[in-house]
């Protein structure tokens, strides 16, 4: 198991908002590196389902009548939570692959959303999830082979993908909030797609390889300080690239020592620019610098607070929230990442 790793150049955060902070049930003090070390990383909470969003003093009458009558509304947990994104109001999205649905968190109201499509392109296997400037949610489906998008409400306003076979399999999904520009990871023809919000195509790059900008299965996608960083699945790998598509730099390697990759997926960037990258086999976070030198790594296998069981994506915030998808333990895990300051004063 990959053993946690500590650099001493490895700095990071704010104070945890309220806003998007999930419905932890206590101060944790979980952290990594254990001390004495300065700790890096904090557990914040983990939630499974809207119950751990909504409020539990007092009933609004009509829910009081609601749940004495048995008609209360209950939304489904989570079955199978994989990709995972935030907007500007905090609401944590997340795409549910097996429920074939989004949820949509809301900690600050204690409200949720539940997102299914009812009639005509409906959602089969929804992986990726992104948001605009306007908090509309985009949402990659890999069986359908379309985008999705929604109101902050949602409601369909779009469905990108016609006619039939425009994307093979997409995947992961990146928005450009300034430029209004959306990358798009297609899996099985080993391209990013470049489109604008309305799905209008402005460009392709990448082919089937092992060279420098080629791939073998591009699957999570982080756009970030003006770099994309795209995970090459089976080449084991992250590639860096200029939003045009012009080759940056690629780091990693097949292999089970820190600082390797097995089953690479999620990839992020801390407001510092360190790179999390979601180990599949071994059930970490590994961070890395834009070289690929390892800083750190936190989790292991289990079910508890900390731990994952085959996690799948990651996100994180402006506020350095860490958002993982824990995927075979139905849940969404959240962590902070502390700066030097922030590190001190806890």
């Amino acid at each position: 198991m990959l053993q946690q790793i500590v650099i001493p150049a490895l700095v990071a955060v704010l104070a945890l908002p309220a806003t998007a902070a999930p419905p932890a049930r206590k101060e944790s003090s979980l952290v990594w590196p254990p001390a004495p070390d300065q700790p890096r990383i904090r557990f914040v909470g983990t939630f499974y389902s809207a119950k751990d969003f909504h409020a539990n003093k007092g009933l609004s009458l009509k829910r009081a009548l609601e749940k004495m009558l048995g008609t209360e509304e209950r939304e489904p947990p989570m079955m199978f939570p994989y990709g995972v994104a935030t907007d500007s109001r905090g609401r944590v999205i997340v795409a549910d692959s097996k429920l074939q649905a989004v949820h949509v968190f809301d900690a600050a109201n204690h409200t949720s959303l539940l997102i299914r499509t009812q009639k005509g392109d409906r959602l089969l296997s929804p992986i990726g999830v992104a948001t605009d400037a306007a908090d509309n949610i985009y949402v990659s489906d890999s069986l359908a082979g379309k985008i999705f998008v929604f109101d902050p409400r949602g409601k369909v306003k779009l469905v990108i993908g016609h006619p039939e076979g425009r994307y093979k399999r997409p995947t992961g999904i990146a928005i450009d909030r300034t430029t209004g520009r959306m990358y798009i990871a297609d899996t099985l023809k080993n391209e990013i797609v470049v489109t604008d919000l309305e799905g209008r195509e402005m460009k392709r790059f990448g082919q089937a390889g092992i060279e420098p900008g080629e791939f073998n299965a591009p699957t999570e996608i982080c756009l970030n300080r003006g770099r994309l960083y795209v995970t090459d699945f089976l080449n084991a790998r992250i590639q860096i690239f200029e939003p045009d598509g012009k080759f940056v730099g690629t780091f990693g390697n097949l292999g089970r020592n820190p600082g390797e990759f097995d089953k690479p997926k999620g990839v992020a960037l801390d407001s510092d620019g360190h790179v999390y990258v979601v180990e599949g086999l071994h059930d970490v976070v590994q961070i890395l610098d834009t070289r690929g030198s390892l800083l750190m790594a936190f989790g292991r296998t289990g079910a508890g607070d900390g731990e994952f069981y085959l996690p799948t994506s990651i996100h994180i915030d402006r506020d350095d929230n860490i958002y993982v998808a824990d995927s075979f333990n139905r849940r969404i895990e959240v962590f902070h990442y502390l700066k030097d300051a922030s590190a001190r004063r806890e």
